[in-house]
Formats: C-alpha cells, structure tokens, sequence
C-alpha cells in the first residue's frame, strides 16, 4: 500500500466524521483543499470525497425544506428535533 492511499484512507474516515458532526469550520477551505487534492491525486481518488461533501449539503437543503413543511410544524411542536443525513451508499468509510 502507498503512501498515498494510506493518506486518502485516513482523510476519508476523519472528513467523514467532519461532515457527519458538522465540525467542519470552513466550507470553502474544504472545497479548495478537495480541488488540490485532485490536481495531486487524480479525479478518481477525489470522486468519493467530493460525493460525500454533495450528499452532506443535499441533506442540509432537504432538512431546511422540511422545516418548511407542515409535518416539521407538528413534529416540532411535540419537543422531537428531526434531521435526516443521506448518504450515497459505497463512497462513505465503514
């Protein structure tokens, strides 16, 4: 094993858990660190981590559209706080 796929490895089970907490502090800085580890790694190693960054803001847009709802008005009126991450099966770490 190189290097490098030791270095993704461990990046991808680190940003995982940084998306996954919203610990995240800066969302540009992760997109322009995304786009350098692509020009240095190629576009196949980056196509996971970039999916799972895309699956984190579709589940935001999703979870501000359902607070919007009728159904989050009850929900929220009965204590229960609803949110709900999608994932793309096979580009999250185990």
């Amino acid at each position: 094993m190189h290097s490098r796929d030791t270095f993704i490895g461990s990046y991808q089970k680190f940003f995982a858990n940084r998306l996954l907490d919203k610990t995240f502090e800066n969302k540009e800085a992760e997109i322009l660190f995304l786009q350098k580890l692509k020009i240095q790694c190629g576009h196949n190693i980056v196509f996971k981590l970039e999916s799972m960054f895309k699956d984190i803001n579709i589940s935001k847009d999703d979870n501000d559209e359902f607070k919007k709802s009728i159904f989050s008005q009850s929900i929220e009126e009965s204590g229960i706080t609803f949110n709900v991450d999608t994932l793309t099966n096979g580009h999250w770490p185990n």
